[in-house]
């Protein structure tokens, strides 16, 4: 049986230098090694040998992009700038496959439990990106306990401390009978508008479902949540910042907060075949503008934000019945 492509790196690595003999062997493994692996091998022996490079050459072991790490370490880029860009690459594969799996299980209608199904799939994460998301629908589930395994784990990472302190505070709100004549509203509030970005938006979310909407401060949102507003005509090279969309997909009402600064702006509601549906002029200073879909076909309708006969952001959303 063929050594694992990461103990093999390691051996290698622990044994070098290295014969050409030895590096043409790993490149011409019948059992191909992993590509970042074989790098770190070539780079640990570099200079390579004109030999071991024709080898590689004829070998395609290695794709343009690792070919490319070779040829920066060997021009003086250092391992450690190399490391960062492979580890960039490798989480967004990362992201975008578990997403992926996610959108298969989401529409596969023979699955059960299709929450239960997730957390498998967030447990699998040996490198834990997954825990913030795993914690959190622990939390939508109420499996506390499942919650609390997590916890000091999230714990070592500073910017987990919001949501953790989220997770204790709603055990404590579902598990007092009497947190629904006296809800913590204060504490949400701290949450939600204090220093810790984690756990904020959960914060807040549970304020909207409180009704305790006059403890949001109008005219107001979090950094994190907002886009920057730039008048179109002072910044022309800028991106329209995108409005956002609360719930989404939406039923019988949709939310739809806009940059601070464009108070004086209008939002125009059109359907997927381009039909206007509703204008709504902005006035004054609120974190979001409330819509009735009453009468809204289901499908997928864009929002548009116009400022002073400029478009400077537009975002879509789905009504679902």
């Amino acid at each position: 049986m063929a050594w694992p492509s990461h103990l093999l790196r390691d051996l290698l690595l622990t044994n070098g230098p290295l014969s050409d003999q030895v590096l043409v062997a790993a490149i011409r493994r019948e059992v191909a090694m992993d590509p970042w692996h074989l790098t770190q091998v070539l780079i640990d022996n570099s200079p390579l040998k004109k030999d071991v490079e024709i080898v590689l050459d004829e070998s395609e072991a290695l794709s343009e992009f690792f070919r490319a790490l070779l040829a920066q370490y060997e021009e003086g880029t250092s391992a450690r700038d190399l490391l960062e860009q492979e580890l960039a690459i490798r989480h967004t594969d990362k992201a975008v496959a578990q997403w992926r799996l996610v959108q298969a299980v989401a529409l596969d209608s023979t699955l059960e439990g299709r929450n239960d199904t997730l957390a498998l799939i967030f447990g699998r994460d040996t490198l834990h990106w997954g825990d913030r998301y795993l914690y959190m629908l622990h939390l939508a589930n109420r499996d506390f306990t499942a919650a609390h395994a997590l916890a000091n784990g999230l714990l070592q990472v500073p910017a987990n401390e919001g949501l953790v302190a989220y997770g204790e505070l709603l055990e404590d709100m579902l598990g007092d009978p009497n947190s629904g004549c006296a809800p913590p509203i204060t504490e949400l509030e701290a949450l939600a508008f204090g220093e810790e970005n984690s756990g904020a938006a959960q914060a807040w979310t549970r304020l909207l479902h409180l009704g305790a909407t006059d403890s949001l401060p109008q005219g107001w949102v979090p950094e994190p949540y907002r886009s920057a507003f730039y008048p179109p005509e002072k910044h022309p090279g800028n991106k329209a910042p995108l409005l956002g969309a609360y719930p989404n997909p939406a039923r019988d009402r949709v939310m739809i907060s806009y940059p601070e600064g464009a108070e004086r702006g209008t939002l125009e509601f059109f359907d997927a075949q381009g039909r206007l549906m509703r204008t709504i002029a902005l006035q004054g200073r609120k974190a979001f503008v409330e819509v009735d879909l009453s009468g809204w076909s289901e499908g997928l309708y864009l929002a548009r934000l116009l400022f002073e006969g400029h478009r400077v952001g537009e975002t879509k959303f789905n009504v679902v019945r």
